[in-house]
């Protein structure tokens, strides 16, 4: 975003930010979490009101945990529609996974606060109050583990799709397609996830905060993958930058080089001519076209998606 001008800023920019910041958050509450006692809730060195303070953060990081890989699709969704323009298919489709995800996501918070009534039984055991059978948050958060192991899936498949029906060099393509494909290593981290929820079931009756060493380090895992490829594939200028720069330092290295041994061959009777590294360096400076500039131009009409 950095190398790119303000004008050129988009909503996928937007959530970007959003979802590092996002994660940026959840780090900083579960690291606190576990200075109080996460994680370690059967030792008998921890004091009481330390524990209490590590269950509350517990909740507060796992209920903010599920938005960390739910905010990116809102990237990838805002991304692809910038970079390849969507039909009236294509908005359908990728916007109910993207909707269902955020329903999922703000069902999944609600029931850890509303799990115990009154809340704050969840963390202190002396308030007296109801609380839902452990099973349930199990439940409901393998559930929307799989409807978010489904929408990395599409959007690791779908920019695919697309990219191969553009008219482009096949660098650039393959740069795209390796770019979007990041978002398969997410739903590997997904599959694992879903993996591990049998386990929650027992786990939870006697240790709630084993969910901040497990859950939240996955689900930031997972949006950090998903932040990547989201801000990969509009990251072009950069890399531009990065090899302009490369190339200007190579040329330098070679014209000293040449200056050197002009210095020491001595003056020469012959009129001054490039080297045979300056000629090599000025082709490598004025021949090379960005291939970033190249428009996306898809054989068939956008309204097709």
């Amino acid at each position: 975003m950095l190398s790119r001008d303000r004008q050129n800023l988009g909503v996928d920019d937007a959530f970007a930010i959003l979802s590092v910041l996002w994660v940026i958050i959840i780090n900083v509450i579960a690291s606190i979490s576990v200075h109080y006692g996460a994680g370690h809730m059967e030792d008998p060195d921890t004091p009481p009101e330390a524990l209490k303070q590590a269950i509350y953060l517990s909740v507060v990081s796992n209920s903010l945990g599920v938005w960390a890989f739910t905010l990116p699709k809102f990237t990838l969704m805002a991304l692809l529609n910038r970079v390849f323009g969507f039909g009236l298919k294509s908005w359908i489709g990728l916007g109910f996974v993207v909707v269902a995800s955020f329903a999922g996501a703000l069902g999944t918070s609600i029931l850890w606060w509303k799990q115990c009534i009154p809340s704050s039984r969840i963390w202190d055991p002396t308030v007296s109050g109801k609380c839902l059978p452990p099973y349930v948050l199990v439940d409901m958060g393998y559930g929307y583990s799989v409807w978010s192991a489904f929408g990395d899936l599409v959007f690791t498949l779908y920019p695919q799709l697309i990219i191969m029906k553009l008219n482009m060099p096949k660098g650039k393509k393959a740069g795209f397609c390796a770019a979007f494909g990041l978002n398969g290593l997410a739903f590997a981290v997904s599959i694992y996830k879903i993996s591990l929820f049998p386990r929650f079931q027992d786990l939870l009756q006697h240790e709630l905060t084993y969910l901040d060493g497990i859950l939240v380090l996955l689900a930031i895992l997972e949006s950090d993958i998903l932040i990547v490829a989201g801000s990969l594939p509009s990251s072009g200028n950069a890399f531009r930058f990065a090899r302009q720069a490369c190339t200007s330092g190579y040329s330098k290295i070679f014209a000293e080089s040449a200056s050197v041994k002009r210095a020491e061959s001595g003056p020469s009777h012959s009129s001054p001519s490039l080297t045979k590294e300056d000629h090599y360096s000025s082709a490598t400076m004025t021949s090379r076209a960005p291939t970033d500039e190249v428009e996306l131009v898809p054989h068939s009409p956008r309204g097709s998606n």
